[in-house]
């Protein structure tokens, strides 16, 4: 075959290609036209602009119209839940499982494109949860700050002496992957944990660090980086989607000395309420899970991705990428004693650890 006719050939298949992939979308469209979808959202776990771009594309491509609802704060959404109910709400997987004692949940059948792995995590995955990627820590690095190379949190929390070196909002959770690492259960008690002589030991790497003036504990962690005035900070992947500072290196949390590498991640998706219209919600579900947006949706939400995603576009999802093809994440569900008993336990290391600074 002569290369012109090779061309012809070539341009002809990817003329069909295109040709099936606007059929595909086109028939979807079709399905869900008159359709419509609500959405409710805690703000504060995903940013209102990501979640409009998600709606608009999917009314684009899919025919759905998604009409969104965010609140500024869990309490809000608790409050609106007494009055009327979405069909589907953007949350983790442990706020599911809370939505279930207060709201109870709905089930969309088996018909919807979730993996039998997935579905393998949690019953209620595939039937009243979609997850669609996780949130954890990360430590964000300013590099004109910092010079010495830390491998282990060992060698972190010894540089934090003398003067503010790293900073968190959320203390738990670095207590939490690091005894994820160590293979120890962490419960999110301080009475049980307390027992725990490898808690111990981590809780005391750290207290000693705040003693010595080198931890700060701030709602705005990744600020006080990014302006330079502090070298560190430990922050929840969502809290940093968007990322793009060249001056900022995102990278996995630090572990223990000697420890094998596991970071558990919160699985983040969808909640199905009862009496929801899972007609729109499985016409919604199907278009993201059917093509590149579940794990778009995921990168934009700065969480790892479940599935496979396009190019990296800045560092953040260059780590996150990193993590999801690494097999060393954990998913975690809702039966995570540590994810239901979080915000108690970082009031505690709040309250104790500043008392020693």
């Amino acid at each position: 075959m002569n290369r012109r006719r090779l061309r012809r050939v070539l341009i002809l298949a990817v003329a069909a290609a295109l040709c099936l992939a606007m059929a595909v979308i086109s028939s979807a469209a079709e399905k869900n036209s008159g359709l419509r979808l609500t959405l409710w959202y805690d703000e504060g776990e995903c940013s209102p602009a990501v979640m409009e771009n998600l709606a608009a594309l999917c009314q684009r491509e899919a025919g759905l119209r998604i009409e969104l609802q965010g609140f500024p704060d869990e309490a809000a959404m608790g409050l609106a839940f007494e009055e009327k109910r979405p069909d589907l709400v953007y949350c983790s997987a442990s706020r599911a499982d809370g939505f279930e004692k207060c709201a109870r949940l709905g089930a969309a059948g088996d018909a919807l494109p979730l993996s039998e792995g997935l579905r393998a995590l949690s019953p209620e995955i595939g039937q009243s949860f979609f997850p669609i990627g996780g949130r954890l820590p990360l430590l964000l690095v300013n590099t004109a700050l910092v010079t010495q190379t830390h491998d282990t949190l060992e060698s972190l929390l010894a540089a934090a002496d003398g003067s503010a070196f790293l900073a968190s909002d959320d203390w738990a959770e670095l207590l939490y992957t690091a005894m994820c690492a160590e293979g120890a259960p962490m419960a999110g008690d301080p009475a049980e944990d307390t027992n725990n002589k490898t808690f111990r030991r981590l809780y005391n790497q750290l207290a000693e660090a705040a003693f010595r003036g080198g931890l700060v504990i701030t709602e705005q962690p990744a600020d006080y980086v990014r302006q330079g005035l502090i070298p560190c900070a430990v922050v929840r992947s969502t809290s940093i989607a968007g990322l793009a500072d060249r001056d900022v290196y995102v990278r996995p949390l630090l572990l223990p000395a000697g420890t094998e590498p596991q970071y558990p991640a919160e699985l983040m998706g969808f909640a199905l309420p009862e009496d929801a219209d899972t007609s729109a919600a499985a016409g919604f579900l199907s278009w993201l899970y059917g093509g590149k947006a579940v794990g778009e949706a995921a990168l934009a939400m700065g969480l790892v991705p479940l599935w496979e995603t396009p190019q990296a576009a800045t560092g953040l999802d260059t780590a996150l990428i990193g993590l999801s093809r690494s097999g060393l994440v954990r998913w975690c569900v809702s039966d995570t004693a540590f994810f239901r008993n979080r915000e108690r336990c970082e009031r505690w290391l709040d309250e104790t650890l500043s008392m020693l600074r």
